[in-house]
This record gives C-alpha cells, structure tokens and sequence, in this order.
C-alpha cells in the first residue's frame, strides 16, 4: 500500500518525463498546463473515489492509501493483451502499452 501523495507525485513524474517531454511543440505547454490544472483538482476525485462502492468492494483504497501492487498486477494482465491507442483533444493520438505500465509503476514505487 502507498500513500495517496506518493502515488500521485509518481503518476505525475511518469506523465511528464514519457509522455509531456516527448511532446517538442506548443503541445508539450497545452499537455503541462492541463496536467498542473487537472492534477490540483484531483484531491476531491480521490475523496469521491473513496465514497465509492465498486471501489471499496475492490478494497484497493483505504484511507490515504492505495493498492498499488494490486492495481499494477491487474494492470499488467490487460495491457499484456495489446496496446492501446486513445485522442487527447488538442494533443492528438496517444499509445500505451504494457511497458508503460511498468515505466509508471516503477515511478511510482521508486518515488
């Protein structure tokens, strides 16, 4: 289990230095500033994921802390199947796979 804060620094150093820094355009601004603004939000999204009752079933949040290995295990089974492709408006088309996974597991974990 990890503190919410760690996670979140992780998930934030993994947006940054593999997907926002591979970004060599007036994207690279547009992607951080969105981060920044949609990262200082998500605090009340956490507290409402909290409330939730599919995810305090999954019993993967308690308190302040998160299953991450739990998470990352279940993760890593999907993205195992295939990449996946999805369009951030403004930004364009973005690629995930199995190995992102991992990459943003360890930024977590090594935070």
């Amino acid at each position: 289990m990890y503190n919410y804060n760690k996670v979140m620094s992780g998930v934030t150093k993994f947006i940054d230095n593999e997907i926002v820094s591979n970004l060599h355009d007036w994207r690279s601004w547009l992607l951080g500033s969105a981060l920044g603004i949609s990262l200082s939000k998500f605090d009340s999204v956490f507290d409402e994921l909290k409330k939730n009752e599919f995810v305090k079933m999954l019993g993967i949040i308690k308190g302040d802390m998160i299953d991450v290995d739990t998470v990352y295990k279940e993760l890593k089974k999907q993205a195992s199947r295939g990449s996946i492709t999805f369009t951030i408006p403004l930004v364009g088309a973005l690629t995930l796979s199995d190995k992102d996974v991992d990459s943003l597991y360890r930024y977590i974990i090594e935070e």
